[in-house]
């Protein structure tokens, strides 16, 4: 529940902080934030396909060497994956914002590519949190999401 409660604050702290000191920027920096929240979506992907693989590795195998491997592969495919994306936006990003929305919110493509760098190794390693859940390490976790909303306060 801690870790459900650090989560929703921190996706939704910025966006709060933001409205507070300029209102304006709110929808620009929205549209960069689901973008981010799309590429976040596809690297979940691979974390939650495999939890059934990782996870029988761990209560059925009993094999903690099974487990790292998978969760290194997992990790792996899903850096790959953000990466490709991250760096398709990052070449292309500029004319797609401009197509898509117009010069006037070329702001979302700088925007987005600060998020994305803020994100990369958290989207790159969502199988650990499935770890955790197993390994029942729910209190270093919630450490963890808090430091996050400490940082994400300091640079929102």
């Amino acid at each position: 529940m801690l870790n459900t409660l650090a989560e929703t604050l921190n996706k939704n702290l910025d966006i709060t902080l933001l409205g507070f000191f300029n209102a304006g920027s709110v929808s620009t920096y929205r549209i960069a934030f689901n973008l981010v929240s799309y590429t976040i979506s596809f690297a979940s992907i691979l974390g939650v396909v495999n939890t059934k693989k990782i996870t029988d590795a761990y209560y059925i195998e009993k094999s903690n060497g099974l487990v790292e491997s998978i969760y290194l592969d997992v990790s792996k495919k899903q850096a790959w994956l953000v990466f490709l994306i991250f760096g398709g936006f990052a070449v292309c990003g500029k004319e797609f914002i401009t197509l898509w929305i117009g010069t006037e919110y070329i702001s979302v493509y700088y925007i987005y590519i600060i998020l994305m760098l803020i994100y990369t190794l958290t989207s790159c390693n969502s199988m650990a949190v499935t770890l955790r859940r197993i390994k029942d390490l729910h209190k270093q976790s919630s450490i963890i999401f808090l430091s996050t909303i400490l940082a994400n306060v300091i640079l929102s």
